[in-house]
């Protein structure tokens, strides 16, 4: 298998890493809020950190993309998809799993702000918007 399908297939996998970890916390609030005795408005505000780390991981890496490269925005992506998830199984409070969502938030973007650019990168035209759609055909796999 030659390096541009190795990276596209690692870009599928990890997108649906991202889509597995956004399902699977939303499927798990309801159970965090009556274990930990959360108020409708602190889950709402848990949940709302992913929808802030997503898009800011989304622009930043978007504008260091070029400079930084996607090996090493991925390789956040991944250090914050694991520390978030290792938070939420350990954390009993609200702020840690404020943090934790937060963190997946960011893993989710940079997952995105680093792949969607190499695969455009690596292919062009007709090929490129093909390989593109096949990209986040992954996204509902997870």
């Amino acid at each position: 298998m030659n390096t541009e399908r190795r990276l596209f297939y690692g870009s599928c996998f990890a997108l649906i890493t991202t889509a597995l970890s956004f399902s699977i916390r939303a499927g798990i609030l309801g159970q965090l809020g009556a274990e930990l005795s959360f108020t409708a408005q602190q889950l709402g505000w848990i949940n709302s950190m992913w929808f802030l780390g997503f898009p800011i991981s989304m622009v930043v890496g978007g504008l260091v993309y070029h400079t930084v490269g996607p090996q090493k925005i991925m390789q956040f992506a991944f250090l914050a998809h694991a520390v978030g998830i290792v938070m939420t199984i350990y954390s009993g409070s609200y702020t840690g799993l404020m943090i934790s969502t937060l963190l997946i938030g960011l893993g989710n973007g940079c997952t995105e702000a680093a792949c969607n650019p190499m695969i455009a990168d690596t292919y062009e035209g007709v090929t490129m918007s093909k390989m593109m759609n096949r990209f986040h055909m992954w996204f509902p796999g997870g």
